[in-house]
């Protein structure tokens, strides 16, 4: 039954009132973010209430009037094609001239410009402007960051750069997003202030990671809306050094994390960069993310899991952790991590196995369960009715995390028996429950016959290593017996299986096309930089809504769903069948779960 809109909107087509109450949400959300005014404040949330509550009827009715085109799809034997109803979206998030004018006409962007301009960073000697891209690294601010390294080993150091070079750290398809560079530097060290070592001058070579900001603007406001950037640099900065401290009060032995070196990094309204010690020279790298891991790679990855997890959850017992760092809260956001585009995937899985012979009951199943499983993995209890509260990485996948390598009899670098591991890439860090890191870690790294022969015994390995690294930190938890924890195990089922078709799709060809926003869309120059993150600052909170969320997951899974159901690519496409039959035999599709 259709809903009744307010008599104001009645007589307008749906998109055009559409379009007007995301012009009213923008400039609201906006207007609130930079005004100090309480009663602004009130006022500007209250009407960002009344038109979500207004585009909530009209999305209902656009749903029933309009089914979505992947539902239409069902009896058809094309390729889902992109909603065009929705081409502004697209528009929106390459930051066309179209919708510079659109953002425009809502009088928003003038008051995004003006806050742009007032966020100005102060720069000097001492505060040194952090580069943008790589054509920003030069002399002046490599002796810069490398002096400031050297400073906090021994204080009165001067680096003087001689040579540096500045090369690609990843490529495309490698699923890390932003420009990401790899810094060769030859300097000369000396240090004045130190007796014993006075006068002594001798070279030195960096060979070093460096993560900048990212070039694309609706990226830039993304990661600074969700403090992505603040919160990798924070773990790195600050909180190890909270962690080492809080290790060496209580026990000798180390429980913490292993990371890459830090070197420098910096935060700002507008700047950001992140130095780390190239770990690869040393040994280290990424086992290929087409290799599912072995049992002894795994239990490696969870015994860094369930340090970080310990760690962090006796720290909190002494220090309030989110009270010192309030930006790792992103309660609000959790449920977007599991459920946006996760109906879509199952409506393209459905269609899959329709095109198999033997599956009918099967597909009744899942057409009949399919929204239930969605609605239960973003149920709140899920996240929240944990007896362990923890900092978790929140993307635990394969490319996250380095091995110290094997060499073969040919001299190639081998990762199966590896004895050490790094853990990298803290952009999703956040507080939450551990069963989010142990799900994806499980079900995006290892294989369906794995996790049948060895899941037991991984998941008793976890909670033994957490446990154990509780009693040398002498914290216990009693009440969190193996039992008990098997329990929160079994109840986020739901999580299983999203992060299983996730894990499937990094074998997709589309996946490896994917450049998650490694160059800036549009004209160049100052004046458009500024017009674009402006621009981009507005458009954000728009973004974040549930149902733009899923319009732009489902641009970004089309291609992936078209080589599905052309079922040519063998590893993603089998992949894919072997996590549905393996969530159909755990009865993840069972009416009686729901």
């Amino acid at each position: 039954m259709m809903s009744k809109l307010p008599k104001v909107l009645g007589s307008l087509p749906k998109e055009n009132y559409r379009q007007l109450l995301y012009h009213e949400k923008v400039f609201c959300s906006s207007y609130l973010m930079n005004t100090r005014n309480v009663h602004q404040q009130k006022k500007m949330t209250q009407r960002i209430n009344n038109s979500a509550h207004t585009m909530a009827v009209i999305e209902n009715n656009i749903k029933l009037s309009n089914n979505l085109n992947i539902r239409k799809f069902a009896n058809t034997t094309e390729a889902p094609q992109p909603v065009k109803k929705f081409g502004i979206l697209r528009k929106i998030l390459k930051i066309s001239f179209g919708s510079i004018l659109a953002l425009l006409t809502t009088g928003g962007l003038l008051i995004a410009k003006k806050v742009y301009e007032d966020e100005e960073d102060p720069v000097s000697p001492e505060n040194m402007t952090a580069p943008s891209n790589r054509s920003d690294i030069n002399k002046e601010w490599v002796e810069f960051m490398l002096t400031n390294y050297e400073n906090r080993q021994k204080p009165g150091t001067k680096v003087t750069v001689n040579t540096f070079d500045v090369g690609d750290a990843t490529q495309k398809g490698d699923g890390y997003a932003g420009e990401h560079i790899k810094l060769l530097v030859n300097a000369t060290i000396q240090n004045d202030a130190d007796k014993e070592q006075s006068g002594v001058i001798y070279d030195k070579e960096y060979n070093l990671f460096v993560k900048l900001l990212n070039p694309h603007p609706i990226m830039q406001q993304m990661m600074k809306y969700n403090k992505s950037d603040l919160n990798e640099l924070l773990l790195y900065s600050d909180i190890m050094e909270d962690f080492q401290k809080f290790q060496a009060s209580r026990t000798n032995e180390n429980v913490c994390m292993n990371t890459p070196n830090f070197i420098y990094g910096k935060w700002t309204n507008k700047q950001f960069v992140l130095v780390l010690e190239n770990m690869k020279p040393h040994g280290y790298g990424q086992n290929p993310k087409e290799n599912s891991l072995n049992l002894h790679q795994a239990k490696l990855g969870l015994e860094q899991i369930a340090r970080l997890h310990a760690v962090s959850h006796a720290y909190n017992k002494e220090t309030n952790l989110l009270d010192k760092y309030p930006s790792y809260d992103i309660s609000a956001l959790q449920e977007l991590f599991v459920v946006v585009g996760y109906e879509r995937l199952l409506d393209a899985c459905i269609l899959y196995l329709k095109g198999k012979e033997g599956n009918e009951d099967l597909v009744k199943k899942m057409s009949s369960t399919k929204s239930k499983v969605v609605k239960k993995a973003g149920h709140e209890d899920l996240f929240n009715d944990s007896k362990i509260k923890c900092l978790i990485h929140g993307d635990c996948w394969n490319n996250n995390f380095l091995f110290k390598a094997d060499f073969d009899e040919n001299g190639h670098e081998i990762f199966t028996n590896s004895e050490k591991m790094l853990v990298l890439d803290f952009q999703v860090l956040h507080w939450g429950t551990p069963m989010f890191d142990l799900c994806m870690y499980i079900y995006t790294n290892t294989t369906a016959q794995f996790r049948k022969d060895h899941l037991e015994e991984i998941l008793f390995y976890y909670h033994s290593t957490f446990t154990d690294i509780l009693t040398k930190l002498n914290f216990e938890e009693p009440s969190w017996t193996y039992e008990q924890f098997k329990s929160e195990y079994d109840r986020v089922f739901p999580w299983y299986l999203q992060f299983g078709l996730n894990s499937a799709m990094i074998h997709s060809d589309a996946m490896k096309e994917m450049t998650l926003g490694k160059s800036d869309p549009g004209p160049s120059g100052p004046m458009w930089t500024k017009i674009k993150a402006a621009a981009a600052k507005l458009v954000i909170p728009l973004i974040l809504h549930p149902v733009i969320c899923e319009l732009t997951m489902g641009d970004i899974l089309n291609p992936m769903i078209k080589e599905l159901l052309e079922d040519k690519t063998r590893p993603f496409c089998d992949r894919m069948l072997e996590i549905i039959l393996e969530a159909e035999e755990n009865g993840i599709f069972d009416e009686s779960r729901y």
